[in-house]
C-alpha cells in the first residue's frame, strides 16, 4: 500500500489477495470428486459442473495417481476454471481415503459427492444451493438412470412416496425407524455417493474411520455417524444427477464379489452404529434388501457354481434381513441359467408393467 497525493493507493497485488479472500469466504459449496483413471468419462462430467459456473461453488478433484490421461485433462479445464482444485496422490490409496481427502481440501461450508463419471443436471447446482440454505446436516436427492449415451431412461425415487414428510430428525429414534421404512435402495442409506450433500463441518468432526478404508463405505459410516449428536436430513424430491449406467468400477472381480461387497459393508456398518439397538440394527439391515431384490439374487445364485457356496451365501442372507421363502425360491431356480437370463430380459423389457412393479415389491417377497 502506497500513499499518493494523501490518499492511500492499494497495489495490484493487495486488491488480488482482497478478492481472493472474499471469495474464499463466499465458497458455499463443494463438489467433491475423488477419481482414478477415468479419462474417458472425467471431461464430461467436469462440463456438466464447471459450465454452470457460480462464485459460491468450488470443485475439488482427488486423482489416486491414475495412469491414464485423467491429469492431463483436468489441468486443460484448470486453464479456464479458476475454481477447479486438482489433487494428485503419489499412489493409489482406493476410493474411501480420496473420497476423506476430497472434503478434508474443501474449502465450503456444505460437500457434494460426485463420482467421475456422472453428470449433474443443468440447474442443478442452482437449486442445491437453494436446499442447504435451510442449514440441515443431510440432503439426499434422486437420481436420473440413463443410457450409454447420457440420454434419460427414468427417474430413480429414493423414499417412497408414502412419506408425509421431506424433512427427518435422524437422531430422533421413530424418525429414524420411519426413514429407514421408506428408502427404496442403498441410496437411502448414503450407499450412492452422487446423490449425497453435507455439512462439511460435521463429516471433520467424525474424522476418517480407519477401520473402513477401502471397504468403498468408509463415507456411509461418517454420515450415519451425525446421528449420535443430532442430524436433521432433507430430501430432495427431484433428480439433479444423470447417472451413467453399466459403469460400476467394483465389478471387475465378479458378481459373487460385488454384491458381497455391499452385504459385508452394510452388515459391518450396522454393528458399529446400531449395536446398541437390536431393533434399529434390524430394520437397518432389512433397507439394503431393497437394492439387491429377488430377480438380483437369482441371478447372483446363477454365477454361483457349487450348492455348498450358496449355502453359506443363504446364511447372510438370512442374517441380512431376506425372507426365508425369497432365499429359498431364488436359490431353487437361479441354478437354471437360461431361466434366470430369460428372466432378466423380461424385467428388462416390461419393467414399467404393473405385474412386474407388484411382484418387485419388497411387501410381495418379506412373508415367510
Amino acid at each position: 500500500m502506497s500513499e499518493s497525493n494523501g490518499v492511500f493507493a492499494v497495489s495490484a497485488q493487495a486488491t488480488a489477495e482482497i478478492a481472493t479472500a472474499r471469495r474464499l469466504r463466499q465458497i458455499k459449496l463443494s463438489i467433491c470428486i475423488p477419481t482414478y483413471n477415468r479419462a474417458t468419462f472425467i471431461g464430461s462430467t467436469l462440463t456438466s459442473i464447471l459450465t454452470q459456473h457460480n462464485d459460491q461453488v468450488e470443485v475439488v478433484v482427488v486423482d489416486g495417481a491414475s495412469t491414464d490421461g485423467t491429469p492431463e485433462i483436468v489441468a486443460a479445464l484448470q486453464q479456464q476454471h479458476t475454481n477447479l482444485i486438482y489433487h494428485r496422490g503419489t499412489r493409489n490409496q482406493g476410493v474411501d481415503r480420496d473420497m476423506a481427502t476430497s472434503v478434508e481440501l474443501a474449502r465450503g461450508e456444505y460437500c457434494w459427492l460426485m463420482s467421475s463419471d456422472d453428470w449433474i443436471k443443468p440447474g442443478a447446482i442452482t437449486r442445491m444451493l437453494d436446499e442447504i440454505a435451510s442449514g440441515d446436516d443431510i440432503y439426499l436427492c434422486n437420481v436420473t438412470l440413463c443410457n450409454g449415451k447420457m440420454s434419460p431412461i427414468r427417474d430413480s425415487r429414493f423414499l417412497s412416496l408414502r412419506r408425509t414428510a421431506d424433512r427427518f430428525e435422524l437422531s430422533d429414534r421413530a424418525q429414524l425407524l420411519n426413514y429407514l421404512n421408506l428408502g427404496t435402495s442403498n441410496a437411502a442409506l448414503f450407499g450412492y455417493m452422487c446423490c449425497i450433500a453435507f455439512k462439511r463441518s460435521r463429516w471433520i468432526q467424525v474424522g476418517y474411520n480407519q477401520d473402513f478404508d477401502r471397504s468403498c463405505y468408509a463415507h456411509v459410516y461418517t454420515l450415519l455417524s451425525f446421528i449420535r449428536a443430532g442430524c436433521s436430513l432433507k430430501y430432495i424430491p427431484d433428480s439433479l444427477v444423470l447417472n451413467r449406467p453399466d459403469n460400476d468400477s467394483f465389478s471387475s472381480q465378479g458378481l459373487e464379489k460385488r454384491y458381497l461387497l455391499d452385504f459385508d459393508g452394510y452388515i459391518r456398518i450396522a454393528n458399529s452404529i446400531f449395536w446398541d439397538d437390536v431393533d434399529l440394527r434390524r430394520v437397518f439391515l432389512a433397507a439394503t434388501t431393497k437394492e439387491h431384490p429377488w430377480y438380483r439374487l437369482m441371478k447372483l445364485r446363477s454365477a454361483i457354481p457349487s450348492s455348498e457356496r450358496w449355502q453359506e451365501l443363504s446364511v447372510k442372507l438370512l442374517a441380512i434381513g431376506y425372507a426365508r421363502r425369497t432365499v429359498f425360491i431364488c436359490g431353487l431356480v437361479g441354478r437354471l441359467r437360461p431361466l434366470v437370463n430369460f428372466a432378466l430380459y423380461l424385467n428388462r423389457k416390461f419393467s414399467n408393467s404393473t405385474p412386474l412393479k407388484f411382484i418387485r415389491t419388497p411387501e410381495f417377497w418379506r412373508k415367510n
